[in-house]
């Protein structure tokens, strides 16, 4: 088991370091149940360290989430990623003067000519029911 833990280590690119070592130790004698009854038997231990790089990302700050939201654009199909008003863009990149209203989750409609596309222009605003 060991010698496969190492050897898939050494495999692995998303690792900065394979395995190098393992620390294995026996418990005291155990006993393990077994069809009713039980068995003696020793319970086996191993330790390792896997090295790995967690990646970094960095928070988004109010303002690039805007731009973001409103320099981004979505095909016709693509699911909704949040509810709101939605202008239709011509294949220049202009507004055709039309919206569509469309909820999270579902899919943008047809449009009339190929190459339209649909950009963020009111997020729905939830009011809280609570008074």
């Amino acid at each position: 088991m060991d010698a496969q833990i190492i050897a898939w280590s050494q495999e692995n690119s998303q690792l900065l370091k394979p395995i190098s070592e393992i620390k294995g130790t026996l418990s005291q004698l155990i006993d393990i149940p077994y069809h009713g009854g039980n068995l003696p038997g020793f319970e086996i231990k191993s330790q390792f360290n896997l090295v790995y790089s967690a990646g970094t990302v960095q928070p988004k700050q109010a303002d690039e989430l805007t731009n973001e939201r409103s320099s981004t654009f979505y095909s016709p199909g693509d699911r909704t990623p949040i509810s709101g008003q939605y202008e239709l863009i011509n294949p220049d990149g202009e507004s055709t003067g039309l919206e569509v209203t469309s909820t999270a989750g579902h899919p943008f409609p047809p449009t009339k000519q190929a190459d339209q596309s649909y950009k963020l222009v009111d997020p729905t605003k939830h009011k809280n029911s609570h008074s």
